[in-house]
């Protein structure tokens, strides 16, 4: 199928059925784009390819998801994903620390500890050891609460983190173990208690598997089998496309033009300010009889590398599909025309200013 960019943004688009078993096309459009402080992202010379695949961190063992593919047929709000890690103010050592990130009124945080250990002492029992000062920690979910337990010969991993560390089953414990404590907490400094839940804290991607993900998929089960398979279930929830830490799964969609403040999580900039691209993305078809319908498509996606100074921004279009198929898909962009009236304003106040002074 031929696709007609007039953008420098990479595209890609395929066919998907809707819980109603209807075809319609998915048109995706993505950006690479370099973050500069104090500034709107500006587009990368190279331009991210499309990800058709799951890329995890450590491919020799489980480990947490660094980066999802980018074939979603839809998502009902936008996922903010940040691969970074957290920098202690001013690079000094420190116990623990606020890291963070803003995007637009969305706003989420961590506490960053230094790393200690649960360890037994005859007549106290299991308690916690010092913390040792770092100055910076990878916010991945293998420092944050979760992990497995061996028990009987099988395994019950922690079903929200199975990578994690300080799930543990109390009564099977030996003494002569220690156990590593999460470092990454909730943001009112809540401090885990060994044999307790704890909440799963990060800012990066959720793997499919993971819950609460993995329920979104809906019901599988002998009567899909018999009568759906290989189709969706019938209660398929499209948020299990979304793949951002729960607090960083937007209730709408992002426009462009909002600001983002990340809060030592960058190592040149304790409080790194931009702002995204103020950008409508939008795609149409044009069928066999020359028919043309489209119109703009969703920011859907916002994945940020701080350690690279670069943004991943996605936008994604449904388009129904009619008897008439599909001759070829148009995708153009342009300004905002929030953007284009805030730049008049502001050029018509500082020609104001000149002509008075």
């Amino acid at each position: 199928m031929k696709i007609r960019n007039r953008t420098p943004l990479t595209p890609y688009t395929f066919q998907a059925l809707d819980l109603d078993d209807d075809p319609f096309q998915v048109v995706i459009i993505k950006g690479t784009f370099d973050i500069v402080h104090g500034a709107a992202l500006t587009l990368s010379m190279q331009q991210e390819p499309i990800r058709t695949c799951d890329a995890y961190w450590n491919d020799e063992k489980p480990s947490s998801l660094r980066w999802e593919d980018d074939l979603a047929p839809f998502k009902p709000g936008t996922d903010i994903v940040i691969n970074a890690t957290a920098h202690a103010p001013g690079g000094r050592p420190m116990r623990e620390w606020l890291s963070g990130v803003t995007v637009g009124g969305q706003t989420k945080r961590v506490l960053v500890t230094g790393p200690r250990v649960w360890a037994h002492a005859p007549l106290m029992g299991w308690a916690l050891g010092p913390v040792t000062p770092i100055t910076e920690m990878p916010i991945r979910y293998e420092h944050a609460f979760g992990g497995l337990v061996e028990r009987d010969g099988m395994v019950e991993v922690h079903q929200q983190n199975p990578v994690g560390v300080g799930f543990v089953d109390i009564r099977r414990l030996n003494t002569s173990q220690v156990i590593p404590v999460p470092t990454i907490l909730t943001p009112d400094g809540r401090v885990p208690v060994l044999g307790e839940p704890y909440p799963v804290e990060g800012l990066s991607a959720i793997a499919k598997p993971w819950l609460p993900r993995r329920a979104r998929a809906g019901t599988f089960d002998s009567e899909w089998i018999k009568n759906r398979h290989p189709r969706l279930p019938r209660d398929f929830d499209h948020a299990f496309y979304n793949c951002a830490h729960p607090d960083l799964m937007s209730h709408g969609f992002l426009r462009g033009d909002e600001e983002i403040r990340l809060e030592r999580l960058h190592r040149e900039h304790e409080n790194l300010l931009f702002r995204l691209p103020a950008l409508v993305v939008a795609a149409a078809i044009v069928d066999h009889d020359g028919y043309r319908y489209g119109g703009p498509a969703r920011l859907d996606t916002l994945y940020i590398d701080a350690e690279q100074s670069q943004a991943m921004l996605t936008w994604r279009a449904t388009l129904p599909l009619y008897k008439h198929g599909v001759r070829h898909i148009d995708i153009a962009m342009r300004e905002s025309f929030g953007a284009i009236i805030a730049r008049a304003s502001a050029t018509g106040a500082g020609s104001g200013d000149a002509r008075h002074a």
